[in-house]
């Protein structure tokens, strides 16, 4: 079975690769080398590697693709789905998470906005699920120190809205967040 060929597979990688692999699964439709190393925590491992050198094995292994053309790494769903379940295990998942959210609340902030919007729409069009996912985690974790990445990364979501549509959702997204807790409300302000 393929969940069986997973399985063999994860138990012939060393511990670096393991972890790397386990946390990719926070990913939604891949991510930029960029990223991989902003998120993915190896300074567990021994001589905390690179993780340009620990992926390479796992794209010559085909645990993960690479797209040269647009510098992205990914998973096919069914090895994502496993490396979601690896992450369950994973003892720091909560920061691996509030990581991700970090990393993608960037594209929403006001100060880098003029940029987004001239130079790299297109990059941030292919970020919207990893900024839809952690919007929701932001969300769903909710506490003072993971609400403002919740509302930059709505800000981000509505900007995608707006380009993709449903473009009535775009405003409601944002007025939705900002009357969901006073510190979004204040943040709203402040932004």
């Amino acid at each position: 079975t393929l969940q069986g060929a997973l399985v063999w597979s994860w138990e012939l990688r060393d511990e670096a690769q393991q972890s790397l692999f386990a946390q990719m699964g926070v990913f939604e439709g891949g991510a930029t080398l960029e990223d991989i190393e902003e998120v993915v925590d190896l300074s567990h491992l021994e001589d905390e590697p690179f993780a340009l050198d620990v992926i390479e094995p796992l794209v010559e292994r085909s645990l993960v693709r690479a797209a040269p053309q647009t510098g992205r790494f990914s998973m096919l769903v069914s090895i994502q789905d496993f490396a979601r379940q690896k992450l369950e295990d994973f003892p720091t998942k909560p920061s691996i998470f509030l990581r991700h959210a970090q990393c993608y609340a960037q594209w929403g902030d006001p100060k880098g906005m003029a940029e987004v919007q001239a130079h790299r729409i297109d990059a941030l069009l292919q970020e919207r699920g990893n900024i839809e996912s952690a919007k929701y985690w932001a969300l769903s974790e909710y506490s003072e120190e993971t609400a403002k990445n919740a509302y930059l990364l709505g800000i981000a979501m509505s900007m995608i809205l707006e380009v993709q549509g449903p473009f009535h959702q775009a405003r409601a997204l944002v007025d939705g967040m900002q009357g969901r807790a006073p510190v979004l409300q204040e943040l709203g302000h402040v932004l």
